[in-house]
Formats: structure tokens, sequence, C-alpha cells
């Protein structure tokens, strides 16, 4: 193999609508926002990365990663890019080492030069990343609402094939919360399990209150508690697995890892980029905890570049890519392949061939 010149680099604005709003933190989203990037070599290969800041969870703004992918391109068209490297995750420190720049932007182009080292060695970046021969990642949907819409919502996706739900608790009276959970479980299948999201909205007595659920439906609570050293008395308590999502940015994150009752992490790619993403994948591996990677409301082309590391990192349990089911419209025609609660990895050839041109404004 020989090294690849970056010839051409691309950038475009593209605005997608959502099929209702959401708030996160103090923004209400109702639309996405965000700049593909994409980029043909001297050898013709092509591929696309995605920075699609979130407002409410990212600090930078659109503005921010026009201007920074302003200058990746002024930067590196042209450059060389060393051929297939081994170590991933240093090859990326390396390249990037003169180019500092916020999550979103890394993540867009950590995940490009991913997938032009994969192309470059003939395989998807699934296979390159862990020779896993995947061709599709599981997907926990996504409850929201009343009751009632809940249980429409839970029934619809279990006959489409999704054995995992995922539910935002915290945000209402807890023995509400608590009622709507048990009549959930009495309608669902044996087969489905559910993940609920605290969003570190409970204290410990509020979350010991969990114990009344039956601990073989619940895969884990995400974020549980305000305090996160409060996590062994819950688990104690109720015997409930937690993940850890929002602390995995605090300062004490690695110490956190050791609490027992720490079984898994759900890890965002577009928030913490590729290489984080890397070193917090080996800690959970080392620690035996569950990896999920975990979207921000990104069009095709994120989720498919999130969906390939999904399947490269852990591709027994369900990841929660299913926010791509709630934009009214994407980047791609035809969309990605969403059929028995699994979704289809494509290459990067074949998300070329899908961009749908016309709906991107060049910058």
């Amino acid at each position: 193999m020989v090294d690849l010149i970056l010839e051409s680099v691309r950038l475009h604005h593209f605005t997608l609508p959502l099929k209702r709003s959401f708030n996160v933190a103090n923004a209400s989203v109702a639309t996405r926002q965000g700049v593909l990037l994409t980029v043909t070599t001297d050898s013709a290969l092509t591929a696309s990365g995605e920075a699609s800041p979130l407002p409410g969870l990212h600090s930078e703004t659109i503005g921010t990663v026009v201007t920074e992918l302003k200058k990746f391109k002024q930067q590196f068209t042209g450059r060389t890019l060393i051929d297939s490297p081994r170590n991933v995750k240093e090859a990326l420190q390396n390249v990037l080492n003169d180019f500092p720049a916020s999550p979103s932007v890394r993540f867009a182009v950590e995940t490009l030069f991913v997938g032009l080292w994969a192309q470059q060695a003939g395989k998807s970046v699934a296979q390159y990343l862990s020779n896993t021969s995947r061709q599709n990642v599981r997907l926990n949907a996504l409850l929201w609402g009343e009751l009632q819409t809940m249980l429409q919502q839970s029934a619809e996706f279990v006959a489409l094939g999704f054995r995992s739900l995922k539910i935002k608790v915290g945000r209402h009276a807890l023995q509400d919360e608590l009622a709507q959970l048990k009549r959930l479980l009495q309608v669902l299948p044996p087969s489905v399990q559910i993940r609920l999201d605290a969003n570190r909205l409970w204290t410990l007595e509020q979350a010991k209150t969990l114990q009344s659920l039956p601990r073989e439906r619940i895969e884990y609570v995400e974020e549980a508690l305000q305090n996160p050293n409060d996590i062994p008395a819950f688990y104690q308590a109720t015997g409930l697995p937690v993940a850890l999502d929002e602390s995995l940015k605090s300062p004490e994150a690695h110490t956190l890892l050791n609490l027992e009752g720490v079984k898994a992490l759900v890890l965002k790619p577009t928030v913490l980029g590729a290489i984080q993403t890397l070193q917090w994948a080996q800690l959970a591996q080392k620690h035996r905890q569950k990896i999920i990677i975990s979207d921000t409301f990104s069009s095709g082309i994120g989720i498919n570049n999130l969906a390939h590391w999904a399947a490269a990192l852990n591709y027994r349990t369900a990841h929660g890519l299913h926010t791509y089911a709630l934009l009214t419209d994407d980047v791609l025609n035809p969309r990605l392949t969403l059929k028995q609660g699994r979704l289809k990895l494509l290459s990067d050839k074949e998300i070329y061939e899908r961009i749908q041109w016309s709906k991107l404004s060049e910058l």
C-alpha cells in the first residue's frame, strides 16, 4: 500500500427537521444543523464525516464548526496521509497533533480518516477496527410521552424486532413514573428489557425506590444519581446495574469505573471524539463493562459512522442510535435501513453515492 494524498476537501451545510422538538439541557431543539466533510484522495477513495453540535450539549456552535472545518480544509488539502496504521489511536493523535478542534469537529475528522484507512486496507471500518464481519448492529428504541403513547410505541417497536427500550425518567413524580414502568413491564414480552436514563436527577433515597421493579427486566439505569459516589449503595439496595454517561466528563471519572455497580459505559463519540472513545472503550473492556455507543441526533452519515464503531467495540449489545428515526428527512436517499431492530452498515462508497447534494449548501 502507498500513502494517500487528500486531493479534494469539501464542506457542505445542512439543516434537517425533527419529528418533534426535544429539550436538551436548557435548549429546545426542533431541527438539526451540521456540516458534512467529504474528502477524495488521489487514488479516488472517498470518505465522509459529520460535525453536528447539539445545542445544550456541545459548547461549540455551528459557527465554530464552520470556522474550524474551513481551517481543516486549508490545512489538509494536498496533505499526504500515511497508509493504514496498526495503532489507530496513536495515528490519529499524530496526524491531528497540529489541528486543535472542538469535539464535534474531531469526530468528523477522525471518523473520516479511519474510513480512508479502512478502505485502503480493503475492509469496512468495523472490520478495520476489530476484525468483526458484522453487517448490522442492534439498536435500543426510544420511548417518550404519556403512558398510553409509550404503550403504543412499545408495541410497535416490539413488532419491529426491538428487544431493548430506553425511557427517560426523573422528570415527573417518582411514584407516577414507577407506576408507568410497572404497567409497561406487564405488557412487554419477557424477552424485552428496559434501559432507564435518569440524567443524574435522583437522590439516593429516591433511586432506591426502583427496588420494587423486577431486576431481570431492567438492563441498567443510566446516570441514576445526583452523586455518583452513591452508586455502590444504590446497587446494594436494588441490585440494578448502573451505566455512566455524563459522569465520564467529570474530573473523577476514572475512579468511578471502579465503583461497585458500574456495569456499562454509554459513549458518545460526537461529544468525546474518536480518540477518547477508544480510550474509554479500552478501560471498559479492562473492567468488563458493557460498551454502548450513543448518538446526538446525527444525520445518516454520522449514524453510519457510529454504527461501524458500535459493531467494532461491542456487537453483542443494543446501541443508542435510534435517534435517527426521529429525523423527518435525511441527507441520504435512500435512507439507512432499520430492520428487525437492527441497522445495516454501509460502506463509505455506498454512503457517498446516496448523498443528496441538492439538500446541501456548499461552504
